[in-house]
């Protein structure tokens, strides 16, 4: 950009001096190295962290904001710094932390990284929740021949595979022929309890 400016000098303002005037003007311009960061399945009540790198390309300082660019409301992505100033030619890093709260969601949610000179650049997280993996020693068991009146019994081991506590419950009919001694509870991170199958059988029959 240019501009000549025009300037009366002199007690009879007859002297003309002229002077142009140059200056260019410069726009900071933001980029991010990943449009899509996906956390895959994640166990509520665990975090889940991950990086965006981002560079301001130009020769002057640029302002950035950091702002939602849709509706969700699950609050499950929380990214640091959401203000802030990047230096010319230059690189920082955003901080995505994921935070699922309900087993079985899938979440979507668009960031938009702007600057005040207009440039907009977009990039969307995602993740979904799981809950806690239980392995069990054993889904049958066979008592075999047993004499009416006698109460034989089995273990069965239950096995947390998760980061987090894992909380069981069984359904068991009362008064039935077969009974667990232990019918729920909360297994520790990586941990393993167990519980008793009894079998009684009041008459002679198949069960």
């Amino acid at each position: 950009m240019s501009a000549v400016t025009t300037l009366a000098v002199g007690k009879s303002m007859h002297d003309i001096l002229l002077s142009q005037i140059d200056g260019m003007a410069k726009f900071p311009f933001l980029s991010i190295e990943q449009t899509l960061v996906d956390f895959g399945d994640v166990v509520v009540g665990l975090n889940s962290g991950s990086q965006i790198r981002f560079g301001n390309h130009s020769a002057v300082p640029a302002n950035f904001t950091l702002t939602s660019a849709g509706d969700s409301n699950d609050e499950v992505f929380s990214i640091q710094p959401t203000h802030g100033t990047l230096q010319p030619n230059s690189y920082s890093t955003l901080q995505v932390v994921y935070s699922p709260k309900a087993t079985s969601t899938f979440s979507c949610q668009s960031f938009t990284l702007s600057t005040a000179g207009g440039n907009k650049v977009t990039f969307t997280c995602q993740g979904t929740a799981v809950g806690p993996q239980l392995r069990l020693s054993s889904r049958v068991f066979n008592f075999g021949n047993v004499k009416a009146g006698q109460t034989p019994s089995k273990v069965l081991y239950l096995e947390n595979l998760s980061e987090v506590p894992l909380a069981f419950g069984f359904l068991v009919e009362s008064n039935g022929v077969f009974s667990l001694t232990r019918v729920m509870g909360v297994i520790a991170p990586r941990s393993m309890t167990h519980t008793a199958l009894e079998f009684r059988g009041v008459v002679p029959a198949n069960y």
